[in-house]
């Protein structure tokens, strides 16, 4: 019997936040939005790929929920950018915009 848990939770509170970040490059992108969850078979036999088997074994699982998205705001943060623009001419660069070494 598959749960239901997070449908349930999604359907209370439907208001959601998507990031995504390319640190290497540091732009970073949040979306707001309100999620829906959905059963489409055909779309998620569409959508399912090779990493999805992490997860589930085929598309045919009766488990996998598509969220279907409707965004209502979006940010784009690009830090490199800003960082070039604060410390140039020669300007002294905060500590908090300098690049952090990897670990």
């Amino acid at each position: 019997m598959r749960d239901v848990h997070k449908d349930e939770e999604i359907a209370r509170n439907p208001g959601i936040n998507l990031s995504f970040a390319n640190a290497s490059d540091q732009k970073y992108v949040s979306v707001t939005g309100t999620a829906v969850v959905s059963n489409d078979r055909a779309k998620i036999k569409e959508l399912f790929s090779t990493p999805a088997k992490a997860w589930w074994s085929s598309a045919d699982d009766p488990d996998i929920r598509i969220l279907k998205i409707t965004p209502d705001d979006a940010e784009f943060w690009d830090f490199a950018g800003l960082r070039d623009q604060l410390c140039e001419d020669g300007g002294r660069c905060h500590d908090w915009l300098a690049p952090r070494p990897r670990r």
